[in-house]
């Protein structure tokens, strides 16, 4: 009896510095993966042009935007490239994102409530004082931001770090998250195909009023995401 106590305390013993040990750990590999996606989104702005037109799944997996998804069902309509391949690189993908940061969030939320000054990389990536500001729109409508963040022009990776520092439930959100992506997924889509039946018909022209509609209407969805901001 006095052995197994003996080493069961030394076991407990053990546990703090192996879990802080493994918490940073932890955090290093989320920045890094955080950050190699920060870097591969960059790097997709300037070659946009030429993988759009020749390599339209690179552009993808560079950077899986609702908007790129957008120019992608437009070009699925004509046949020019697989629409069930595209959306299977682009979900995953935006899941695996936005979830990122919610994890980001939550390893950093000491140092985010406190003030402290963070590391460059994991400022620039988490940006805290604005963390700070949206939580309390977070706080005010809950999981219902969370879901119109996905239909507004919105940073997604920020609201998700937020909800991560806001102790909110790790299933609601992510199921909260989800569920929003796949329909606004499929909105984007459909509205891709309609955009490309109307070009076929009609001309180009029909791509830029389309896309200005799209644009107006996530621009008033933001609008009535942000004015809780105040509150």
């Amino acid at each position: 009896m006095a052995r197994s106590a003996s080493r069961s305390k030394a076991k407990e013993g053990a546990r703090p510095g192996d879990g802080g040990r493994q918490s940073q750990r932890t955090k290093r590999r989320l920045l890094w993966v955080a950050g190699a996606r920060a870097l591969l989104a960059l790097a997709a702005l300037p070659l946009a042009p030429f993988l759009y037109r020749h390599h339209f799944l690179v552009l993808v997996l560079l950077r899986p935007s609702q908007g790129v998804l957008l120019a992608g069902a437009v070009l699925a309509r004509d046949g020019r490239i697989n629409l069930p391949v595209m959306l299977a690189a682009a979900i995953p993908l935006q899941l695996l994102i936005v979830w990122l940061y919610f994890l980001l969030g939550d390893a950093w939320q000491t140092e985010i409530d406190s003030d402290k000054k963070l590391p460059f990389v994991t400022a620039r990536l988490l940006a805290p004082r604005q963390v700070r500001r949206l939580r309390r729109i977070l706080r005010a409508r809950g999981v219902r931001l969370v879901v119109l963040a996905r239909f507004a022009i919105f940073p997604t990776g920020l609201l998700a770090a937020t909800a991560g520092a806001s102790d909110m439930e790790r299933r609601r959100f992510f199921v909260a998250d989800g569920l929003a992506l796949l329909v606004a997924t499929g909105l984007v889509v459909g509205a891709g195909y309609v955009l490309g039946i109307g070009q076929s018909h009609a001309g180009a022209w029909v791509i830029g009023v389309g896309v200005t509609g799209l644009v107006s209407m996530a621009a008033a969805m933001t609008f009535y995401v942000w004015r809780g901001k105040g509150e």
